[in-house]
């Protein structure tokens, strides 16, 4: 009996484990298959969503396009809505290659069919930007894709939902499995049902774990899509600045330049207006020297130097930039020595000057009243390890709960602040992220209503044998930045210019008369590698893109053929490789756009010879001799009109206006001689000749001489009177 009871028991137990491990196989095949399938879900609702960002992000590639004026950034903006698009195509791959349902070959059948209008306005639009269209037109083009790719973007959503849902009833299946397994093993028996309890509640921990991973996951998407959501309005914020912070200047430059060509303008209101015009433009050019330098330090492509620099010198420099601006609000400034300070270190100068120049500018910006200076102390001078620079405000200061925010890029402390006072949001995060590069860190303290302190230390390297300065007796004795540009004199030579954009050209030349200087002007590098084989010049300024040939080509082959003479290279592209490329290529010198005219007079001086007087650069009237101050007022008149009448050749030439362009030249030569300027008349008399030959290469040659005579005959009459 015991030992049928041993046999029937130990049936039981073989049955009660056979039918455990068969609902236990099952519950694992259900798991894994939910397991399968819901990774399975997930991989498809990842590649629906990146369709649908794709097609979010083109359209708001476009949208974003229509409020900004600055060619390049539409252009990059352009480019990267073409680009990304392979994104949604590898998706779309992807997700045709994997198994779907019915429903879902549906669903892809009708994503296929509605995405075709709304692509074809998307880059219908893109290609409008491109070709320069009007505005309302693109916006068309883009509200009709809108409406079109809505059905698009529903559809994603749909089929994200029914993966949801497979997912959901997977997990469904899988618990009523595990129910049932439940149930059928308990019925056999009490050590059965405790078997079962210890292994459902494993399985279950296991099935809430996979469940609370699929939450979390999904709470992880919702919280980086609000912060992509959070990050894009923030840089729509920024790029509403930067476009009012741009317009701004833009708008005194534009507007005062118009205004300079008014008639009733005196000669102190068109200075004046010159002044705000320069101002305004090199604003405009700090912004996008911000923009530039925080681009690099993203890029990781910012470089720091190590040189050798006067501390005192430094600060001078910037309290020579910074007081007039300062003393123009009626605030007071100043630079506070706390000694013992080193004389000289070994830090970047040029990222030195940035940070306190923007630290000064942003406590003047925000000081109505009072005043603004700047500490220098060290803690530790004899260590010879780190300065600390604060610079102090009257100003609005800023509130404790913002303080941390304003280092960020692209925003600012306080919106109304910054409709107030303006800014783009990129200075202080700008400045922080230098200090770190030069081994320092960027704080500030501030009471609303009661100013602000920001205090920039610097890490720095000990100069061998540099003194210590100890009391202000021993000051280093430092001078204004003006008496570090003036020019020893006129400068006597022929200079070869390069350089294909015809607004250049002019304020080049004038820049090099006004110098003394004779100009000989090219267009493009192959013209001015045949200008070299011919004439003999004392220097060259030689533009890097140009048409036909380039600078860097055209270097590269005068120096091939013993070309000695010094080559300046002039360039908008002035990153460090660029300049590098240059001396490379045979360069002497280097000069950046937009041309500061005094780094230009430096540079040439190097070069050319000095004098006290100009040399063989006036053409003086010869009838002034005769008929006194009456000749001088009809001469003045004449010589007034006398730019209209170059413009008008020079629209005449360029629309090959053959018949016109030689009555007006007949007209000039004949006024020319009558008014006493014989050299004139005989170019005019030349350019008649090359007009009845059609020769448009002569007359332009001809026509950049005639300007340099005309400059000489304004020069001539400016020293008459």
């Amino acid at each position: 009996m015991k030992n049928m009871v041993h046999f029937g028991f130990s049936v039981i137990i073989l049955i009660m484990t056979a039918l455990a491990f068969t609902w236990l196989n099952k519950i694992q095949n259900s798991n894994e298959t939910v397991l399968g399938l819901i990774e399975e879900t997930n991989a498809k609702i990842k590649h629906a969503q990146t369709m649908r960002a794709v097609v979010s992000r083109r359209y708001n590639l476009l949208l974003s396009n229509l409020i900004i004026d600055d060619p390049f950034e539409v252009d990059d903006r352009i480019t990267e809505f073409f680009e990304i698009a392979y994104k949604y195509r590898a998706s779309r791959s992807i997700l045709h290659s994997m198994p779907m349902t019915d429903e879902e070959r549906d669903i892809h059948k009708r994503i296929d069919d509605v995405s075709v209008h709304p692509q074809k306005d998307n880059i219908l639009a893109a290609e409008m930007f491109r070709a320069g269209a009007p505005r309302k037109e693109i916006e068309k083009v883009i509200t009709a894709a809108r409406l079109n790719q809505k059905d698009l973007l529903d559809i994603l959503d749909r089929f994200v939902d029914l993966q949801k849902g497979k997912s959901e009833r997977a997990v469904e299946a899988s618990k009523k499995i595990f129910g049932d397994s439940v149930f059928w093993i308990s019925f056999f028996g009490v050590i059965t049902f405790l078997i079962s309890i210890l292994i459902s509640r494993y399985v279950a921990q296991a099935v809430a774990v996979k469940n609370q991973q699929l939450m979390d996951a999904r709470e992880e998407m919702e919280v980086a899509f609000k912060k992509a959501e959070e990050a894009t309005i923030i840089k729509s914020e920024f790029l509403a600045t930067m476009s009012h912070e741009i317009r701004t200047p833009l708008t005194a430059i534009i507007g005062f330049a118009e205004t300079s060509l008014f008639n009733e303008q005196t000669k102190k209101q068109r200075e004046l207006s010159t002044r705000k015009i320069i101002r305004s433009g090199q604003h405009l050019l700090q912004i996008i020297n911000d923009i530039l330098d925080l681009s690099k330090i993203e890029a990781n492509k910012l470089e720091i130097e190590h040189i050798e620099l006067s501390l005192f010198e430094l600060l001078a420099d910037i309290e020579n930039l910074v007081r007039p601006a300062a003393e123009e609000k009626g605030l007071g400034f100043s630079v506070n020595y706390i000694l013992p300070l080193p004389e000289r270190i070994i830090s970047d100068p040029l990222r030195v000057k940035q940070i306190l120049i923007n630290l000064c500018n942003n406590a003047i910006k925000f000081t109505e009243k009072g005043y603004v200076l700047i500490n220098v102390s060290s803690d530790d001078a004899r260590a010879m390890s780190e300065l600390k620079f604060e610079v102090i405000d009257s100003g609005v200061g800023i509130a404790r709960d913002k303080q941390e925010s304003i280092f960020k890029a692209y925003q600012q402390a306080d919106s109304s602040i910054t409709r107030r006072f303006g800014g783009t949001g990129l200075g202080l995060s700008l400045s922080n992220k230098l200090a770190g590069f030069l081994g320092g860190e960027l704080t500030v303290e501030s009471e609303e209503d009661k100013g602000s302190k920001f205090i920039f230390s610097l890490a720095y390297e000990y100069v061998l044998g540099a003194k210590l300065v100890f009391d202000k007796e021993h000051l280093p004795k430092t001078y204004e930045m003006s008496d570090r540009v003036k020019s020893s004199g006129y400068l006597s030579g022929h200079v070869l210019l390069a350089e294909d954009n015809k607004d250049n050209q002019d304020l080049l030349l004038l820049y090099l008369n006004r110098m003394g200087i004779d100009v000989t002007v090219v267009d493009n590098g192959q013209l001015a590698v045949d200008a070299a084989a011919e004439n003999n010049f004392d220097a060259v300024l030689m533009d890097m893109r140009m048409p036909v040939m380039g600078g860097l080509e055209a270097i590269n082959i005068l120096r091939e053929k013993g070309f000695a003479v010094p080559i300046i290279a002039l360039t908008a592209n002035a990153m460090k490789e660029d300049k590098k490329a240059c001396f490379d290529a045979g360069c002497n010198d280097f000069l950046s756009k937009p041309v500061d005219a005094d780094a230009l007079s430096e540079t040439l001086e190097k070069y050319l010879t000095v004098s006290k007087t100009k040399e063989n650069n006036e053409v003086l009237v010869s009838l002034l001799s005769e008929d006194g101050q009456r000749t001088l007022d009809l001469i003045k008149r004449y010589v007034g009109h006398l730019s209209n009448t170059l413009d008008g050749v020079d629209a005449l030439i360029q629309e090959q206006d053959w018949s016109n362009l030689s009555d007006q030249l007949h007209q000039l030569k004949g006024t020319s001689g009558n008014y006493g300027y014989p050299s004139l008349a005989l170019l005019a008399e030349v350019m008649e000749k090359h007009t009845s030959e059609k020769n448009k290469e002569e007359l332009i040659k001809d026509f950049i001489e005639l300007k340099n005579i005309h400059q000489k005959i304004i020069r001539g009459l400016d020293s008459t009177a």
